[in-house]
């Protein structure tokens, strides 16, 4: 099964040339995405496939019912965060790479990153150095929070 970007995510990828944005693309099923998913499920907790969020003391979600609310939920949830923010765009198919970009960048090509999946798949916005993670869930929320700051792994103190 082929892991290629331009078929996965060809709209994704022509927005982002064309808007001339820096950009990588971190192939699917990488160690470095194993290792994101893992920091994930360390700092977040997780119900099946999604977050929990009534567990994230400090979260807020959005409800969405089209493509235009899930833009405008975006743009509303990440209005107070820096721009500038280095973030992974991962997508809920596993066959399907991953995006490193800024956050300002994903903010500007929102409308192409969730069009395509947004009633099939599930979408997380990750920023692991800033601790927080945003989960399109395709069933119709959109949440942001903050992952735990801390948590001790066979007695070692470790900061996330």
């Amino acid at each position: 099964m082929s892991t290629d970007p331009m078929i996965h995510i060809p709209a994704v990828v022509y927005a982002l040339d064309k808007l001339g944005a820096t950009y990588r693309i971190v192939p699917a099923r990488s160690e470095e995405i194993n290792d994101l998913v893992s920091w994930l499920e360390r700092v977040f907790p997780l119900s099946h496939s999604q977050i929990d969020w009534a567990k994230v003391p400090s979260h807020r979600c959005i409800d969405w019912n089209d493509l235009d609310e899930l833009v405008e939920g975006l743009q509303r949830l990440t209005h107070d965060l820096a721009a500038q923010s280095l973030v992974v765009v991962t997508f809920g198919n596993a066959l399907c790479p991953s995006l490193e970009l800024r956050l300002g960048d994903v903010n500007r090509i929102a409308r192409e990153i969730f069009e395509q999946f947004e009633t099939s798949q599930d979408i997380w916005i990750i920023c692991r150095e800033e601790n927080w993670c945003i989960e399109m869930h395709h069933e119709g929320t959109l949440c942001r929070g903050k992952g735990r700051p801390d948590f001790v792994f066979l007695g070692v103190k470790q900061t996330t």
